[in-house]
């Protein structure tokens, strides 16, 4: 129960902080820590940052172009809790519906597509560059897939522009069984 008032806090805190939008260039460096979520400072010109000489480390970062995505920092506050200890799979449902409220927010609009699409575009492979998760986050997979906190691929249904439905074949890996855990069924448009 103390777990969900969190989250209920953390996404309360989450659509207010939209309001004043806090961005920040990200850069495929970025990791899920305080000290990330703490410097709100532009990455140096590329003028005055030190070569590379190392390729990226996998698919999704080697995708990432000459664009400065732009990344919400509440949001990634969020995804620090996503498949921790102290969370559960329904948990895991209301931060990522937290983060497809950011993303809708800040975009006009849910993604599209198939699990790895979707993805792409909450990491900022989208037309605004806005990226509400990291790429390098631990349940994404190499080929760009978001996991439940059993390993299999959450499916994502948008039901309309401002809603989406998320399922998690739960501890049994095996979509549409009777232990999924899917966010809340939403009734008729009034």
């Amino acid at each position: 129960m103390q777990t969900h008032r969190r989250i209920v806090i953390a996404t309360i805190f989450l659509v207010l902080a939209l309001g004043a939008w806090n961005w920040r260039p990200f850069t495929d460096q970025d990791e899920i820590a305080p000290s990330a979520l703490t410097n709100r400072l532009a990455p140096p010109p590329e003028s005055q940052a030190p070569p590379s000489s190392e390729p990226p480390l996998n698919k999704r970062q080697s995708d990432s172009g000459s664009q400065h995505k732009i990344t919400l920092l509440p949001a990634t506050a969020l995804t620090s809790e996503l498949h921790s200890p102290e969370t559960n799979g329904e948990d895991d449902l209301h931060l990522l519906d937290a983060l497809f409220i950011a993303f809708r927010q800040a975009t006009n609009g849910n993604p599209s597509g198939e699990n790895y699409e979707i993805v792409a575009a909450l990491t900022g492979q989208n037309a605004k560059h806005v990226a509400v998760i990291p790429p390098n986050h631990p349940a994404i997979t190499l080929d760009g897939v978001l996991q439940d906190r059993w390993g299999s691929p959450y499916f994502f249904h948008s039901i309309s522009a401002d809603r989406m439905e998320i399922r998690s074949a739960g501890p049994d890996k095996k979509l549409w069984s009777d232990d999924d855990i899917l966010t809340e069924k939403y009734g008729p448009a009034p």
